[in-house]
C-alpha cells in the first residue's frame, strides 16, 4: 500500500502538545505524503460530553480531535458501559462532520482508550496497531488488527492473537543529524555529556546521575527534558535532590522544542542513558532515544537494551542488571575510550545506521507489509 491521498485516523495516548513522540511524527510524515489525518487526543474533563476539531495552521492536512467527557479517567474504569457509550456517539459525531470514509485507524492506544467500533464499520479501514509501550494489563479490543508493529519482541509477546506481525524498532527524525563533529582528543580536561529524557518518569537512575557527577567533576552532565521535583517527592526525599542539586557539573536544561534539543545535543561531546532497573517501564527492551542518539553520529552509553545487544559497534552498554557503583566503573571505561569512539569514522556508522530508520523510511516499509 502507498501511503497517499488516504483519510488515516490515529488513537494516540498521547495529546498533540509541544512534546512530540512517535505518535505526532508519524501524523506528520503522513501529512507531508497528501494525507489528511485526524489525530485524536485522549478524552479531557468537562462538564458535558462535546467534541471539537482544530486544524493545524502548520501542517493543514492534520486536524486534532479533542473529546470531552465528565471525569473521563474515573468514568473508564468505574463505568466502562457508559464512557463506551459516549466515547461510540462523539465517534460518530466527529466522523460525521468531516464527512470522510476512514481508510486507516492507525492505534497506539494501549490504554482502551478509544471506541473499538472504529474497527468493525461497514467500510471496514485497515487497523494498524502500534503500541511502542509496555502496558501488562493491556488487552485487544474489536476485530485483530490487520498489521501489528512494535519497538521490541517483549511487547509484542504481549498479542499472541495477533499473528500478522513485525518488530519494527523504533523511528528517528532526521533533523538530529547536524553533521559530523571533530574526534575528542583524550588531553581535553572537560567534557560535556548529555541526556534527554522526561525527567518525571519514575524510572530515571538518579542515584547514578549524582554519582557520576561527584565522580567526574571535571565533567559537565546536560539534563534535558522536563523536571518537576513535586513529582518525585514519593520516591526521593528532598534531601537527596538537594544534593544533586549542590552539584554544579549536574545542569537541567528544562523542556526543550525539537528544534532547540536537536542543537543542543550536538553541542555534546558524547550521550549517555541510565534508566532505574526496577521501574523502567519497557523492560529494558528498547529507547528511542538512543535512535535519535545515534542519528547525531555520537558515541553512546546505555543500560543494556535486548534490541542492540548485537551491536556494540554503535552503542555501549553497561552490564545486564547491573548497579551504580558498576555503570559508573562502565562510564570511566566510556571516557577512556572516547577518542576512538568519536572518530569520523565510527560516527558516521552510528548515522548511517539510524538513516535506515527514519519515520519516512519505516511508513513505506509498513505499506509494503500491507500489500
Amino acid at each position: 500500500m502507498r501511503f497517499e491521498s488516504k483519510n488515516v485516523i490515529i488513537l494516540s495516548p498521547q495529546a498533540w502538545d509541544g512534546l512530540w513522540v512517535s505518535k505526532h511524527h508519524v501524523a506528520i510524515e503522513l501529512a507531508a505524503k497528501q494525507n489528511t489525518v485526524h489525530y485524536f487526543n485522549p478524552p479531557i474533563h468537562g462538564y458535558f460530553p462535546s467534541i471539537k476539531i482544530n486544524k493545524l495552521e502548520q501542517y493543514p492536512e492534520i486536524s486534532i480531535i479533542q473529546m470531552i467527557l465528565p471525569k473521563p479517567v474515573i468514568l473508564r474504569h468505574k463505568m466502562r458501559w457508559l464512557y463506551d457509550f459516549l466515547v461510540e456517539c462523539l465517534t460518530n459525531i466527529c466522523l460525521k462532520r468531516l464527512k470522510c470514509s476512514v481508510d486507516i485507524v492507525w492505534d497506539f492506544d494501549v490504554n482502551n482508550t478509544f471506541y473499538k467500533g472504529l474497527y468493525n464499520r461497514e467500510i471496514r479501514p485497515i487497523r494498524i496497531f502500534h503500541p511502542v509501550d509496555y502496558n501488562s494489563n493491556h488487552e485487544i479490543k474489536g476485530r485483530i488488527p490487520d498489521l501489528t508493529i512494535s519497538v521490541s519482541n517483549e511487547i509484542l509477546n504481549q498479542y499472541p492473537e495477533c499473528t500478522n506481525r513485525l518488530n519494527l524498532g523504533h523511528s528517528v527524525s532526521e533533523n538530529f543529524f547536524q553533521g559530523y563533529t571533530v574526534p575528542i582528543e583524550m588531553k581535553k580536561k572537560s567534557l560535556n555529556f548529555g541526556f534527554a529524557a522526561n525527567f518525571n518518569k519514575p524510572f530515571i537512575d538518579w542515584e547514578t546521575i549524582l554519582k557520576l557527577g561527584k565522580q567526574f567533576e571535571q565533567h559537565r552532565f546536560y539534563l534535558f527534558g522536563p523536571f518537576d521535583i513535586e513529582k518525585h517527592k514519593s520516591q526521593f526525599s528532598a534531601t537527596f535532590f538537594s544534593k544533586i542539586f549542590a552539584q554544579s557539573n549536574i545542569i537541567f536544561k528544562g523542556f526543550m522544542m525539537k528544534k532547540e534539543l536537536v542543537v543542543s545535543l550536538a553541542d555534546m561531546h558524547a550521550l549517555f542513558v541510565f534508566y532505574n532497573k526496577f521501574k523502567n517501564e519497557n523492560m529494558y527492551t528498547n529507547s528511542h532515544k538512543l535512535l535519535e542518539y545515534l542519528m547525531t553520529g555520537k558515541a553512546v552509553l546505555s543500560d543494556t537494551m535486548s534490541y542492540y545487544e548485537d551491536k556494540e559497534h554503535l552503542i555501549r552498554m553497561s552490564p545486564m542488571n547491573c548497579n551504580s557503583e558498576e555503570k559508573v566503573k562502565a562510564f570511566k571505561n566510556f571516557i577512556r575510550d572516547l577518542p576512538e569512539q568519536s572518530s569520523e569514522e565510527n560516527q558516521k556508522v552510528r548515522v548511517e545506521y539510524a538513516k535506515q530508520y527514519t519515520y519516512a523510511n519505516q511508513i513505506e516499509r509498513i505499506g509494503n507489509l500491507i500489500d
